[in-house]
């Protein structure tokens, strides 16, 4: 019978027809309790969408409820923070047809912690979303495709945490996280919550929570996150660490925590402009993270929650000074060396200089992006800039660097020589 009706679910009949056949369809492989059963095998693929922090109205929701509902996604994940309205459900009406078929897992954010009012709320739309009462839960998705486990840091606006042991390695939900894990026997694993354990973000007002930074959580073939309001995919205990929470207010600080931003964690994407929502592609082998444009549709990058190996960028190239950058007040001479392909987080700058010249003032060079400094000023020798407070910045893809030389005039003639330097990062695409 399941194999008929999702023969019967995926044909081109009108909309309505399809959609009502599909849930049937979904609804019988989940069961009552949201879990496989164990005569069925898993399905050859899902669509999941994921978003965070998205319960404001306005146009930037609708965009992102639109673009959903444009790719069609079997299930959406929501990182937390999807009622900013003190549980108004206006906050969460795009979502209904989800909601109402239970095809929309959430955790619960600090705006739905802050009053009696948005827990009472929360509670009434996602009864499904809690185990005994507690404000965990696990679900199965396409007959053991993949479980995802909706966990709770319990953390309020204002940072206080609401009674309990939520946060506490070896409390009752790290315990049965642990075991949930463990016992599971879906192809791919997925955990969720609002608060990171650590970000790349630097705005206060947007904290993480370091008392969830659980070794459990490796167990997990990827982490998704909320709160921050910005995109980064960072590879943390070896599990890659998604956050992808600004697709309706983005943070737009750039402040960005020196690199690496905590042990263990490797930073290949950030992104604190655009408003980014997730796509996944769930195969039996593979779960393909894509970052969606939540105006647009544009798939901003696309990675696999396996390629855990940062891929390297480098700019590399020779600069021959110019005479005009002497004899003045503050000697210097900007050379524009290019603009970056794809965005990188800059881990080192190599220099070697041909010959540093006469000229007045201290010789040294300082790098930029669009303005926003990379490095300070270094040294012309031959040197490997490293330690600095600014490299592990995050470039985005189009920016124009530029090399700022102070004090420096070539020898004339045969002598000449510039200065080479190479910008290493890492980078998602």
């Amino acid at each position: 019978m399941l194999s008929m009706l999702q023969r019967i679910a995926y044909l081109p009949f009108s909309m309505d027809l399809k959609e009502v056949l599909r849930d049937l369809y979904l609804a019988i492989c989940r069961g009552c309790d949201g879990t496989a059963p164990d005569t069925q095998t898993p399905d050859a693929r899902l669509c999941l969408a994921y978003v965070a922090d998205v319960g404001l109205p306005g146009a930037a929701l609708t965009a992102v409820v639109s673009t959903i509902t444009d790719f069609g996604p079997d299930y959406v994940l929501d990182a937390g923070d999807n009622n900013y309205l003190d549980g108004d459900p206006a906050a969460w009406a795009g979502f209904l047809p989800w909601i109402n078929t239970q095809r929309y897992l959430r955790v619960r954010g600090n705006h739905t912690l802050d009053t009696p009012a948005g827990i009472a709320a929360d509670a009434a739309a996602f009864p499904y979303l809690f185990t005994d009462s507690n404000p965990w839960w696990r679900r199965v998705l396409g007959n053991g495709l993949v479980e995802v486990f909706g966990i709770e840091t319990g953390k309020k606006t204002n940072g206080t945490f609401i009674p309990g042991d939520l946060q506490v390695a070896g409390g009752a939900q790290y315990v049965w996280l642990e075991a949930a894990l463990n016992s599971s026997t879906a192809r791919h694993k997925i955990v969720m919550l609002h608060h990171p354990p650590v970000s790349t973000g630097n705005d206060p007002s947007h904290d993480v929570t370091p008392e969830m930074d659980w070794v459990v959580l490796a167990k997990a073939d990827a982490v998704l996150c909320g709160h921050v309001h910005m995109a980064e995919w960072l590879v943390w205990m070896g599990t890659p660490l998604i956050n992808l929470s600004g697709s309706v207010q983005t943070s737009g600080t750039s402040l960005v925590r020196p690199y690496p931003v905590a042990a263990g964690a490797w930073p290949v994407f950030v992104n604190d402009i655009d408003p980014l929502i997730g796509r996944l592609r769930v195969t039996a082998d593979d779960v393909v993270v894509e970052v969606v444009h939540a105006v647009t549709g544009a798939v901003e990058s696309s990675r696999s929650i396996y390629d855990k190996t940062p891929r390297a960028t480098r700019m590399a190239d020779w600069i021959f000074p110019r005479d005009e950058d002497v004899n003045t007040a503050d000697p210097y001479t900007d050379y524009k060396l290019g603009t970056v392909a794809s965005g990188m987080r800059v881990h080192s700058v190599l220099l070697a200089v041909g010959t540093a010249g006469s000229g007045g003032g201290s010789k040294t060079v300082e790098f930029f992006y669009n303005g926003t400094p990379i490095t300070t000023q270094v040294p012309l020798t031959n040197a490997r800039v490293s330690g600095t407070s600014l490299l592990g910045r995050w470039i985005p893809a189009g920016a124009s660097i530029v090399a700022r030389v102070r004090g420096w005039q070539p020898y004339i003639g045969t002598a000449a020589k510039g200065l080479y330097y190479e910008i290493l990062g890492d980078s998602m695409h």
